[in-house]
């Protein structure tokens, strides 16, 4: 009942005193890594999947190749993690005290906070391996994960643009939590942000007109990937994009996860 003690009426000195204490108590847990889900370090099993790393010379050389047209590249492919990693990478999410920036709608966790499981310092290294083109060498310069309430009412992260040059995103949520057809990412392919433009989130509305406005003259259309669970969306990092539209599930095992990593100088 230390829940109603918190909201009790301060009506008497005693009270007022229990109040105070159950408060201390929590202030010194606010913003702190009271749990992390233990675990051996380094992560020594194989972080992403077979099937992706069979793949991923075909998916480097499209990539490399639609760069050197002179248009920014995106693309996505599934079963990108193994399954012990995936499952890990969603228990961590899920056990991992470590959710201290609050957004509306969502919470995130950052590198520099704690949010470093093993099993995603493994996909790092794993997947320089996998695109030595594309980030080989490049600086992890980052890697959050974001957690969505489930609310019908969440548009989750408005159209914006990360500084970086390459930006890899994916789903870890289960696809039975996802009651909607989409639910994913949408790169908008044509336009690219600029040294004083990286965020639009606090301009939405204005960006919003122009991407709509460059679409219908260009006849381009942004790619939408719908969300799959252990899907991986890869792309020029400085391509404007945003959350689509989605519905999932209530519950805390529910809610939409993505995680992101962004590698190398813009």
């Amino acid at each position: 009942d230390s829940h109603r003690e918190l909201d009790a009426p301060v009506v008497e000195g005693l009270t007022q005193v229990r109040l105070h204490e159950k408060r201390a108590a929590l202030y010194g847990a606010h913003n702190s890594m009271v749990y992390a889900p233990p675990e051996d370090a380094p992560w020594t099993a194989p972080a992403l999947s077979a099937a992706f790393v069979r793949a991923a010379p075909k998916i480097e050389a499209a990539y490399v190749a639609e760069a050197m047209t002179g248009r920014p590249p995106a693309t996505f492919f599934d079963d990108f993690l193994s399954e012990a990693a995936l499952e890990n990478l969603y228990a961590w999410c899920l056990d991992a005290t470590v959710w201290f920036d609050v957004k509306p709608g969502y919470l995130g966790a950052y590198f520099d906070d704690g949010f470093t499981p093993p099993a995603l310092l493994a996909v790092v290294g794993e997947l320089r391996a996998a695109f030595p083109k594309i980030i080989g060498d490049k600086e992890l310069k980052t890697a959050w994960a974001y957690k969505y309430d489930s609310a019908p009412t969440n548009e989750g992260i408005r159209v914006h643009a990360d500084p970086a040059a390459v930006n890899v995103n994916f789903w870890v949520t289960p696809d039975a939590s996802n009651l909607g057809a989409a639910g994913g990412l949408i790169v908008h392919r044509q336009f690219r942000g600029d040294a004083g433009d990286w965020n639009g989130i606090e301009h939405a509305a204005k960006m919003r007109a122009h991407l709509d406005q460059l679409e219908r003259d260009t006849g381009v259309e942004p790619l939408r990937v719908p969300y799959k669970r252990n899907r991986a969306v890869i792309f020029d990092s400085s391509l404007l994009h945003e959350t689509d539209a989605f519905l999932f599930k209530k519950g805390y095992r529910h809610r939409r996860i993505n995680l992101t990593l962004l590698f190398g100088l813009p």
